[in-house]
């Protein structure tokens, strides 16, 4: 099932011809979305009113969008890890040091032959644990939108995602951020602001606030030093952030260098207009499905709405 992209995009160019801010010309992307498939969009509610009521779906949240979590703390992770590790290892081998400098500083290395090749990493993206704790916290069975292997190397750099911003690929959307390597503060960790001082902060910022790249002293002279969060720790330590809702930048790697594995969770339909991009580097959004999946998990790991 999917979207046409010629409606969606008269639909954001109609919003930039009348000064609709963009959040919200994909809002009525979302809107014409759900019209458009009406019962696909209640089953994923409907199904994720059947999960049972565990510690995971109620990990993250609504409040301040975001859960940090311990190594080896969900099911599959380790297994998960483990295959992550071998991946960044195998890419280490592979690439000279020169080449590694020149990518960006936010750069995917796994492909889709690294993902059939280690089932671990999808057994543990589609565990029953996985889709409690994002059912949970966006009130349907989403959609895994991308995942990726990120390698940050060292930089100088200040520039666009390195800068506080919020994601608008939707209102809300749940992305787990997994350390494949001890994090240290000068190795560029995720670093966010809990999404209820993140909507007092772009209140003050104004009305087109979602839609802009901050530097530190605009967020900071508006919330107390104690509210930006790092994720720092050791390997396999990680977080849930809504990054829809939480302010957040990271990847100034300032020493070392940071690995992290990505997974995007997405509400189904989301707003997103431009999809499907494969260019090297970026985060994985079409990617080889296990051959026998549950319900649940085909929901999970459906291609698009």
């Amino acid at each position: 099932m999917s979207a046409s992209p010629l409606i969606d995009r008269a639909i954001v160019r109609f919003g930039d011809t009348v000064g609709l801010p963009h959040r919200a010309a994909k809002q009525l992307v979302k809107a014409r979305r759900i019209v458009t498939h009406p019962f696909h969009f209640a089953r994923r509610r409907q199904m994720a009113r059947t999960l049972p009521a565990t510690r995971y779906s109620s990990l993250v949240s609504n409040e301040v969008g975001y859960a940090r979590f311990n190594a080896n703390e969900l099911p599959g992770q380790a297994a998960a890890m483990e295959a992550c590790r071998t991946i960044l290892h195998a890419w280490d081998n592979a690439t000279p040091d020169g080449e590694r400098k020149k990518k960006p500083f936010f750069f995917n290395i796994l492909r889709p032959e690294d993902v059939a090749a280690y089932p671990a990493i999808v057994d543990f993206i589609a565990s029953p644990a996985m889709i409690e704790v994002t059912s949970g916290y966006l009130r349907q069975v989403p959609r895994l939108f991308s995942m990726g292997l990120f390698v940050s190397e060292t930089n100088g750099t200040t520039d666009s995602s390195q800068r506080f911003h919020v994601d608008f690929q939707d209102s809300r959307q749940l992305k787990c951020f997994m350390n494949l390597e001890t994090v240290a503060p000068e190795n560029g960790p995720l670093t966010f602001v809990a999404a209820d001082v993140t909507k007092r902060v772009l209140r003050a910022l104004g009305r087109k606030a979602h839609e802009t790249w901050y530097d530190d002293e605009q967020i900071l002279s508006r919330c107390e030093p104690a509210a930006v969060q790092a994720l720092t720790g050791e390997a396999g330590s990680g977080a849930f952030v809504d990054t829809s809702r939480c302010l957040h930048f990271g990847s100034r790697t300032r020493a070392g260098r940071r690995a992290v594995l990505m997974l995007n969770f997405v509400p189904c339909p989301d707003a997103q207009v431009e999809k499907g991009k494969m260019d090297a580097g970026l985060a994985l959004t079409r990617f080889p499905l296990p051959e026998r999946v549950t319900p649940f998990q085909r929901l999970l790991l459906a291609r698009s709405l």
